[in-house]
């Protein structure tokens, strides 16, 4: 079936950027890195739209259960309609906070997580209830920047002096502080396997994701024209959103205003001269996402050595339900279907 002529909405696009987070590869690797299987149970914690729920999901289904939480309400109900819409209905999601997850112990073979450890301000406590809620074997994965920046941000439409790079880093850290004071994440994922590792998982690995976007003339693939298309038609809204969001870090990691006058005319100068080369169809990217890590450890099971060697399988045998919710207060409170 063809696309309509309009395309997809500026909304899809996002959607399917959100998605296309790691590759189809990567995301297959690694579920079978985590052991998942038909039949267990997963925990996305802090699920937001629930990403890791839809991608990771699928691993479990025909016998298993997916599970959500997130402590924003509107955002866990935003989760359980996209997996309405994309055929999951089956998931459950609740509105709880990740420091005390309303679940009973040893519920769930695999417990995920995205960007969250550095948005809570006791990323320690949030680790222990989702290994407190893991069975033995089971795993803990978590997904989190490593660093600030991306390690390949290429574009061909304006070249920086060395002032304007020493500018750009200059700002970059200042805005990682704003970011940690504002309480809107900071880069934890260089630390978390050490997190890990304190708390006794075994087999703690890493990957890096292998993801580049990119864009280049003449956008010949549906991807690089809808590319081009969002770019052409939302050019504004993107910019003032991004904008917005970058002097206020700036400003809260303590910048004076002449940094942030000269972040806002860099700002300004490199975002003009990349309209006008999407418009004469000459303008190219490359952003890679290998700042961002997946990290990952397996409970230990109570009755192994000290020196675990290769983590077992899962326990085939699972419980109906990992549990109803505790019912006092908004802890665990279920989405409706």
């Amino acid at each position: 079936m063809n696309a309509p002529d309009n395309g997809p909405s500026h909304e899809d696009i996002m959607k399917i950027m959100e998605d296309n987070l790691w590759t189809r590869e990567q995301v297959q690797r690694l579920a079978n890195a985590f052991n998942l299987a038909p039949g267990q149970n997963l925990l996305d914690v802090g699920c937001g739209t629930g990403y890791l729920m839809r991608n990771f999901g699928s691993f479990v289904l025909r016998g298993g259960g997916v599970y959500g939480i997130d402590r924003d309400k509107q955002v866990a109900e935003t989760a359980k309609q996209l997996a309405d819409r994309f055929g999951f209905t089956d998931f459950r999601v609740f509105q709880g906070p990740a420091e005390e997850l309303p679940f009973g112990n040893e519920n769930f073979d695999c417990v995920m997580a995205q960007n969250l450890l550095g948005f809570v301000k006791q990323p320690g406590a949030v680790l222990d209830e989702m290994i407190r809620v893991t069975r033995p074997g089971g795993c803990i994965a978590l997904f989190e920047p490593a660093t600030d920046t991306a390690d390949i941000n290429w574009t061909n439409t304006y070249k920086l002096s060395l002032e304007e790079r020493l500018l750009d880093r200059e700002c970059a850290f200042v805005m990682s502080e704003g970011r940690a004071a504002m309480g809107d994440g900071r880069p934890v994922g260089n630390l978390v396997p050490g997190w890990l590792e304190q708390r006794g998982l075994w087999n703690v690995d890493i990957r890096a994701n292998e993801l580049v976007r990119w864009m280049a003339p003449p956008y010949r693939s549906p991807a690089q024209k809808q590319a081009r298309k969002l770019a052409l038609e939302h050019p504004d809204r993107n910019d003032e959103e991004a904008l917005k969001a970058a002097l206020g870090y700036l400003e809260r990691g303590g910048a004076d205003e002449a940094l942030i006058e000269r972040f806002k005319n860099l700002w300004q100068k490199c975002r003009d001269r990349f309209n006008e080369a999407v418009t004469e169809e000459s303008a190219a990217y490359a952003r890679g996402l290998g700042h961002l890590w997946c990290i990952w450890g397996f409970k230990p099971h109570t009755h192994l050595a000290e020196e675990p060697g290769d983590i077992a399988e899962p326990p085939p045998t699972l419980p109906e339900d990992p549990g109803e919710p505790d019912s006092s207060g908004n802890n665990g409170e279920t989405i409706s279907d």
